[in-house]
């Protein structure tokens, strides 16, 4: 495979990710009421704690025909990311 093609494969890769992560956002952020937040090392989103909820990672891996993964951490700010 020459490097061209390769690029152009890494780009739509990237492009679909992207897009992928707008979509998720977008979904959870209409099913579920409130700001995003951690608290006692738990992810929620309003009062629905997201890890471990199998459920909505489900739908939104049916959604995009993808693997989801919903990863936790904090900045330096102890901002979510």
């Amino acid at each position: 495979m020459n490097c061209e093609m390769t690029e152009n494969i890494k780009q739509m890769a990237t492009e679909k990710a992207k897009g992928n992560l707008k979509l998720g956002y977008a979904d959870l952020n209409e099913k579920i009421d409130g700001s995003w937040q951690i608290k006692d090392d738990k992810l929620y989103s309003g009062y629905t704690q997201i890890n471990d909820h199998v459920t909505l990672v489900d739908q939104l891996a049916d959604y995009t025909g993808d693997t989801i993964t919903i990863f936790q951490r904090y900045n330096l700010l102890n901002r979510i990311h």
